[in-house]
C-alpha cells in the first residue's frame, strides 16, 4: 500500500504542513517504506532557508487512483472537493487543527481522525510520535522543524487558540534537541525577516489566499515579521500591486509575534471600510494599526461572519 501524505492542494504551503509532513513521513518510513509526501514547490517565508537542502531531499509523487492519502492541517470538506486531486474515499487519516468537520470525517473514518482546537498541526503530529515512542528515531531536522513551527503557527503562543499541550511539546522538543529557548525563538523569526528582505516581491506573491463568499471575491497577503511596519512603509508600491486586481475586498495583514502589532494595508475603499467596521478602529491613508497579534485565518473568520 502507498501512503501520499498531502495539504490537499497545490497551493502554497507553510511551515506548519511542511514540518508535519516530513515528520509524518518519517514516522511512517519506519513501518513500511512506501510513504511519500506531495506538495507545492511554493513555500512560505515561514520555513527558513537553512531547512531548504533537507527538504530537497524528500522525493515527491503524486496520488495514484489506488493510492491512500494522509491530509495533514486541512479538514474543510467543501475546500477539499473543489481544490483536491485525488478521491476523498482514499483518505484514511488525517491531522488538523482546525475544529469544523470533525462528524464528517469521524463518519468516513472513525479513529484515524484528529481534529481538535489547538495551535499547530505540528504539535498534534509531536505528540502523535512521542505517544508511539518513536521521537528518537526522528531527524534533528524533523524535530527543529516541529519546533520552528509551534512558534510560528502560535505567533509566539500569543494566539487564543494556543493551548498548554503546545508550549509544553515546544519545550520538550527543544530541551531534547539542547537547544536554548530564547536563543531558537530570536534565530528563527530573524530567519524569516531575512527571507522577506531576502525577496519580497516572491514571498508577497506566494502567501495569497482568495476567496468566494456570496459571489464577493477576497484577496488576502499575508506577512509574518519583527519589523513588519518598517517593511510595510518600504514596500508600498510592491504591496500595492500585489494586491491590485478585480477582486471586491483587497488588503495585507502583516504581524509581529515579538512586539505583539498587526498591521493592515489597503487601497480598496471597499475593504477599509468593512475592516474599520469589524475592528473598531480607523485607517490612516492606507494602513490600520492593531495592538496585537492577529493572522489571516482569524480576521477572515470575522469578515465572514460579517458577510453572512
Amino acid at each position: 500500500m502507498t501512503l501520499i501524505i498531502t495539504p490537499g492542494s497545490k497551493a502554497h504551503v507553510d511551515i506548519d504542513w511542511v514540518a508535519s509532513a516530513i515528520a509524518l513521513q518519517e514516522f511512517y518510513k519506519l513501518q513500511w517504506k512506501d510513504v511519500w509526501v506531495c506538495w507545492s514547490e511554493n513555500l512560505t517565508a515561514t520555513i527558513p532557508k537553512r531547512f531548504y537542502d533537507f527538504l530537497g531531499k524528500f522525493e515527491k509523487q503524486e496520488p495514484k487512483p489506488q493510492d491512500k492519502i494522509i491530509l495533514v492541517d486541512v479538514s474543510d470538506k467543501e475546500f477539499l472537493e473543489n481544490k483536491c486531486f485525488f478521491n476523498l474515499d482514499n483518505v484514511i487519516e488525517i491531522f488538523d487543527h482546525h475544529p469544523w468537520y470533525e462528524d464528517f470525517w469521524k463518519e468516513k473514518i472513525w479513529d484515524k481522525s484528529h481534529i481538535e482546537e489547538i495551535g499547530a498541526a505540528a504539535t498534534q503530529i509531536a505528540r502523535f510520535i512521542i505517544e508511539n515512542n518513536m521521537f528518537d528515531k526522528i531527524s534533528k531536522q524533523a524535530k527543529e522543524l516541529l519546533a520552528c513551527a509551534i512558534l510560528s503557527n502560535t505567533v509566539n503562543f500569543t494566539l487564543k487558540m494556543t493551548q498548554e499541550v503546545d508550549k509544553n511539546i515546544y519545550k520538550k522538543i527543544l530541551e531534547e534537541l539542547e537547544i536554548d529557548i530564547e536563543a531558537f525563538r530570536e534565530r528563527y523569526f530573524r530567519e524569516v525577516d531575512e527571507n522577506y528582505l531576502w525577496n519580497p516581491d516572491y514571498f508577497l506573491e506566494n502567501d495569497i489566499k482568495l476567496l468566494n463568499i456570496w459571489e464577493k471575491t477576497i484577496k488576502v497577503s499575508q506577512i509574518e515579521m519583527t519589523e513588519n511596519k518598517k517593511f510595510v512603509e518600504n514596500n508600498l508600491e510592491k504591496i500595492k500591486k500585489v494586491l491590485s486586481g478585480s477582486e471586491d475586498y483587497s488588503f495585507l495583514i502583516t504581524s509581529s509575534a515579538l512586539k505583539q502589532k498587526t498591521y493592515f494595508i489597503s487601497f480598496c475603499d471597499y475593504s477599509k471600510s468593512l475592516l474599520e467596521e469589524v475592528l473598531w478602529l480607523n485607517f490612516i491613508w492606507n494602513i490600520l494599526e492593531y495592538d496585537w497579534v492577529m493572522l489571516r485565518k482569524q480576521i477572515l473568520k470575522k469578515l465572514l461572519n460579517k458577510l453572512w
